[in-house]
């Protein structure tokens, strides 16, 4: 709850390919629960929340198993806050030097929020 709000949230019973879990509240935010690949193959495990508008309101690193250097550069804010605001999946966006596999891999995973909310939103929305 630290990075999208207090709420009652509810974990929706339909699975989407990709995605770990999806858990709504009653406001219409959304988070995706996910797991990417970095520079280990599923090393990353993140949560991407979703405004009601279906907006990027945040990314929060949850585990990452990348090396502790690649790990930290990429949960710096500079970078994490380039995603905030974003409703479309392949947009551009500044790779952190040095950690490009894992700046990848969290890239990967707001798209793949994006994509499935596009293309799921009246099932997400309706909880079904």
């Amino acid at each position: 709850t630290e990075a999208f709000g207090e709420s009652d949230y509810t974990p929706l019973e339909q699975n989407f390919e990709g995605i770990n879990q999806v858990i709504t509240d009653a406001a219409g935010r959304i988070i995706f629960d996910v797991t990417s690949t970095g520079y280990e193959k599923d090393g990353q495990h993140l949560l991407i929340g979703l405004d009601s508008g279906g907006s990027v309101s945040g990314v929060c690193i949850v585990s990452i198993e990348d090396s502790p250097t690649q790990a930290d550069k990429v949960q710096q804010d500079a970078f994490l806050s380039q995603f905030i605001g974003r409703n479309t999946p392949g947009s551009e966006y500044d790779a952190v030097s040095g950690a490009t596999k894992s700046s990848s891999g969290i890239r990967n995973a707001v798209d793949l929020a994006l994509r499935t909310y596009i293309e799921h939103e009246e099932a997400i929305k309706n909880g079904k």
